[in-house]
């Protein structure tokens, strides 16, 4: 898998925690996770996350996490 799009899916922290923690999306290149509402936590977890250091994407526009956001 190279490139996955949930946007608008209404994903949460918790939904974020199940990505970050998934071995399938090793070797991802592009991510966008747009429209969701990750929090703080999600956007914690996603940062962990080991394949964001292959990612060559990463769209989380309009996405609502404070903070955390501009620290990713």
């Amino acid at each position: 898998l190279r490139e996955l799009a949930l946007d608008g899916c209404r994903l949460g922290a918790a939904g974020f925690a199940s990505l970050a923690g998934s071995e399938a999306l090793a070797g991802l290149a592009r991510l966008s996770l747009r429209a969701n509402s990750p929090g703080e936590d999600g956007i914690a977890a996603l940062g962990r996350a080991t394949f964001c250091e292959s990612l060559e994407s990463l769209d989380l526009g309009g996405c609502t996490a404070g903070r955390s956001l501009k620290a990713l």
